[in-house]
């Protein structure tokens, strides 16, 4: 919220989000999430078809570890509660799917959503490991 605040000498600064700690605004997950509703949204009858079996999921896959990674990037509170970041990519994914009935040449897709789900779980344990290491050895 902009306003006006006292500073102790008197003076009064405006406050504004430029003026946050950095990091604040969560421009990774806005660019991600942004990424990923345009490539599962866009119409299927425009999109050319790959004959590699599986190329689906492994971009499911691969979009949905990319959105977990960005939402703990820009959420340090999520970062350090693993559950909370695939219950996120789980959500995600089933507003995803969802969205995708009322896309011509899109449909709904049970797999799709447990491979979205599979992505942020990689992703999350990939989180704690590390953590793990870099508290383990210092790093």
């Amino acid at each position: 919220m902009l306003g006006l605040r006292r500073i102790s000498q008197g003076r009064q600064v405006q406050d504004s989000v430029a003026s946050r700690a950095p990091g604040r605004v969560p421009f990774v997950s806005i660019a991600m999430t942004t990424l990923v509703l345009l490539l599962l949204l866009w119409p299927g009858d425009g999109l050319h078809r790959f004959e590699f079996p599986g190329l689906d999921k492994l971009v499911h896959l691969c979009l949905f570890g990319g959105w977990t990674f960005a939402l703990a990037l820009d959420r340090p509170r999520l970062r350090t509660c693993p559950p909370a970041l695939v219950v996120a990519a789980a959500i995600f994914g089933l507003v995803t799917e969802t969205l995708q009935l009322f896309v011509p040449g899109r449909s709904f897709d049970l797999f799709d959503l447990g491979v979205d789900l599979a992505g942020g779980a990689v992703v999350a344990a990939a989180l704690v490991c590390g953590a793990r290491k870099h508290r383990d050895f210092g790093a």
